[in-house]
């Protein structure tokens, strides 16, 4: 990962090249954020603010889970606790100058819902006539369905709509990298070539030198 001295060092080159503007990418919501995490953001973008005079946009992006990934299980932050953070970015950030644009956590919300949804959803989908927020609660409403159940935090071994998918990564992998996040230890990159910790490597060079997938 780059450091937060790495980061400055590329803005120094920014403002030393008489870049017109520059915009930051961070993600609020993520599993074991706090509070003090966000004033981290802020904090940095403050710093890069001290060196960078011209145009400055940061993008706090609410964090959504995915299916097939290491925080399939975790919870997704409730949206009044995202918009209270992308908000407190504002009230730092604007005063300096910074644009702030966030994705809306509503939405997001949504996004969350059907990212980790069942065949449940599909109905609620035929329910929708347009678009909308106020829609996609009334089809919700409708059809008996609670968006809450789906942003849930999931146990380990809880059965999952999407585990009849096969992406060639196994789940022991992604509870090992889960138990590895939640410690706040960093894991490796993937290496060039040969590693077999997560399966997906060992079937794509198996297949590479017999023709022959594996796993089916």
């Amino acid at each position: 990962p780059q450091s937060d001295e790495q980061l400055l060092y590329a803005v120094d080159l920014a403002a030393r090249y008489n870049f017109p503007q520059l915009k930051l990418y961070f993600m609020v919501g993520q599993p074991t954020e706090t509070e003090a995490d966000v004033e981290a953001i802020a904090d940095l973008v403050l710093a890069v603010r001290r060196r960078f005079s011209r145009n400055l946009t940061i993008n706090a992006t609410p964090y959504v889970p995915k299916a097939h990934t290491t925080f399939q299980w975790a919870a997704m932050l409730p949206v009044e606790t995202l918009e209270a953070r992308v908000k407190y970015l504002e009230r730092r950030l604007q005063p300096a100058g910074v644009a702030v644009r966030s994705d809306s956590p509503a939405w997001a919300a949504v996004e969350g819902t059907l990212a980790r949804g069942d065949r449940r959803l599909g109905r609620v989908l035929v329910r929708m006539r347009r678009a909308t927020l106020r829609e996609w609660q009334r089809a919700l409403k409708a059809e008996g369905v609670s968006q809450e159940d789906y942003l849930r935090e999931r146990s380990l071994d809880e059965p999952l709509p999407w585990s009849v998918v096969d992406t060639g990564v196994s789940q022991a992998y992604l509870t090992w990298d889960l138990r590895r996040a939640l410690q706040g230890a960093l894991t490796p990159v993937c290496p060039p070539a040969g590693c077999l910790k997560c399966n997906v490597c060992d079937r794509a060079w198996a297949f590479r030198a017999t023709g022959v997938p594996t796993g089916l």
